[in-house]
């Protein structure tokens, strides 16, 4: 049969069907074949017969199947579009738009099915973390923030400390891990890479060669001034949660991305237990209350899961529609 391939297909009818949408093409989770084959003409689920999430080496955890399996994202039309604390001043979106092709290019290599949405829903998410962030251009921080901003980045790079960094505020031990394949309290080796930053190999190399002069933070913290490697880095980041919550038995979704981005925490328990806890859940909830406003800016709709059914506790009921 011939396959609807754009947004406005029913997605109940394909839910129904165990079809979700990602990278363009749609997915059957029961046979584990894609609706219409890659560029390779291959139609299986196999990382390696997809060029954009293809193994950099064997065993990559994150390149195997699901282990919860997808849901795929839904039609959101019922979170508030008038909260006036999302919105974007112009400048700031004078800035995203010039940003866009490199936030959407991100999106599509780091976006999979673990995160249960679709390409331009990842993009959204980019786009409303870079917002909250505060570090684009024309956001509209106080001066005070602003130089507060300047002095974390300074002494990241002059110190090798490990303050948040670029415009997504990364880490630069954050970006360690994505660049080792390592995943807070799950087992095994993941493979990322970065468009515009190194390898793991390629950064100690040059550590190396430099006679240690050079820490880990203090060169990835550099790199992460680069706009274009930050958003990739954070993009990276997001698609590592979307493996470690998806480890866990839970379905990702744009709400525990958000808090896992910005406090380390996603599973129920750990905010529920954690003092980062009521900050997750802060996050999570602005991030919800973000994504209508950030499509808006972006120009595009897309499918995504605001939050699962375990995280309903969670939810500012705020951001609803009435």
């Amino acid at each position: 049969m011939q396959f609807p391939s754009n947004l406005n297909f029913n997605l109940h009818d394909a839910q129904d069907m165990g079809l979700y949408f990602a990278h363009g093409r749609w997915y059957n989770q029961e046979t584990g074949l894609w609706l219409s084959p890659n560029e390779k003409g291959d139609y299986g689920y196999e990382p390696n017969n997809d060029p954009v999430n293809s193994a950099r080496s064997n065993g990559c955890q994150n390149h195997l199947p699901p282990t919860t399996p997808p849901v795929g994202g839904q039609t959101v039309d019922w979170i508030r579009l008038d909260n006036p604390d999302t919105w974007f001043p112009d400048e700031e979106r004078k800035t995203i738009a010039r940003l866009k092709s490199d936030i959407h290019a991100s999106a599509m290599r780091h976006n999979t099915s673990k995160t249960n949405m679709d390409d331009n829903a990842f993009a959204a998410l980019l786009t409303a973390i870079l917002h909250w962030e505060g570090k684009l251009r024309g956001n509209g921080n106080s001066p005070s923030h602003q130089r507060e901003d300047w002095l974390k980045d300074f002494a990241d790079i002059q110190f090798g400390a490990d303050f948040s960094a670029g415009i997504v505020k990364i880490k630069p031990s954050v970006a360690l891990e994505i660049l080792k394949g390592e995943i807070p309290n799950r087992p095994g080796q993941y493979c990322y890479s970065v468009t515009g930053g190194w390898t793991y190999t390629d950064l100690m190399s040059i550590i190396q060669m430099q006679g240690m002069f050079y820490t880990p933070f203090q060169l990835l913290a550099v790199n992460l001034q680069d706009q274009k490697a930050s958003i990739d880095y954070l993009a990276a980041n997001l698609e590592r949660g979307a493996d470690r919550i998806n480890g866990f038995g839970f379905q990702a979704s744009a709400f525990n991305l958000g808090a896992w981005h910005n406090t380390g925490l996603q599973t129920p328990n750990e905010i529920l237990t954690s003092p980062d806890g009521p900050r997750a859940r802060s996050y999570g909830n602005t991030i919800l209350a973000t994504m209508p406003r950030a499509f808006n800016v972006l120009g595009i709709q897309g499918l995504y899961l605001p939050y699962n059914a375990d995280e309903q506790q969670f939810i500012d009921v705020g951001n609803l529609k009435p």
